[in-house]
């Protein structure tokens, strides 16, 4: 499990993943992810406040590692769920 915090950690991981970065580059290609349904965001009103629920995601990450010698993809599914603050 991860936890990111900010727009910045996130699209740190993001772009190398997508070898954007001199990590990335070196360690993977091919990097694609799909997005399946994105859930919540609705707004409420609470004591008069505006308050935005979490939003959650389901995604499938493919990868291939190209550092080794056989280049394995690696395939990920998970669930992400965005705190709004």
């Amino acid at each position: 499990m991860t936890t990111l915090e900010g727009v910045e950690g996130y699209q740190t991981n993001v772009d190398m993943l997508a070898s954007r970065t001199t990590l990335g580059k070196f360690l993977f290609q091919d990097a694609l992810i799909n997005l399946h349904t994105v859930e919540g965001g609705t707004t409420n009103i609470k004591n008069g406040v505006p308050k935005i629920e979490d939003l959650q995601t389901r995604w499938t990450l493919k990868v291939t590692l190209k550092v080794l010698p056989w280049k394995p993809t690696a395939v990920f599914t998970g669930v992400s769920i965005y705190k709004v603050e």
